[in-house]
């Protein structure tokens, strides 16, 4: 069972702060609204950081950050990522052909959790890229990727759309 207590954040708590850089992205599909607020950050061509701080929402029944919202919020960094990537995928949604991913240690409600995703190789059909997930600044899940690089038809995706204003 949950180890909960009064003192365990939740999303109904006053909002903790965002370190400096990081943007609330707009609620852009039903799991980041579920699932939010989620930050990001554009690091650089191909670099996107998502982020957000955990909550006892994203516990699972150990008390402890659910695994696979940690790997949802990898795969969607490395797709961000992927979308800033070069000429030929910018402003394209790609989608996820593979993702594998390490369990490293625990997140826990309260800590403020990143996804560094880096673009490693942009081919003409497949992006191949990895995540570092730290939670307060140590390492949770390492995770890696392949993802599909769209045709010229597919319907345009722009990080920048998505990022609120400051």
């Amino acid at each position: 069972m949950s180890s909960l207590s009064a003192e365990t954040p939740s999303r109904q708590d006053p909002v903790l702060p965002v370190p400096p850089g990081f943007r609330r992205l707009r609620d852009f599909c039903a799991f980041a609204t579920a699932n939010g607020p989620i930050y990001g950050r554009l690091d650089g061509p191909g670099r996107f950081t998502m982020a957000s701080r955990l909550t006892q929402d994203h516990d699972n029944l150990a008390g402890m950050c659910h695994g696979g919202w940690l790997m949802s919020l990898a795969d969607m960094a490395i797709g961000f990522a992927c979308s800033t990537s070069s000429d030929d995928v910018r402003r394209k949604f790609l989608p996820t052909v593979s993702l594998t991913a390490e369990f490293l240690a625990p997140g826990r409600a309260g800590q403020w959790v990143e996804a560094s995703a880096e673009v490693l190789q942009t081919g003409r059909r497949i992006a191949f890229a990895e995540c570092l997930v730290r939670a307060d600044g140590e390492p949770v899940l390492r995770a890696s990727g392949t993802f599909k690089v769209p045709t010229a038809e597919d319907a345009p995706f722009a990080i920048e759309d998505l990022l609120l204003p400051e």
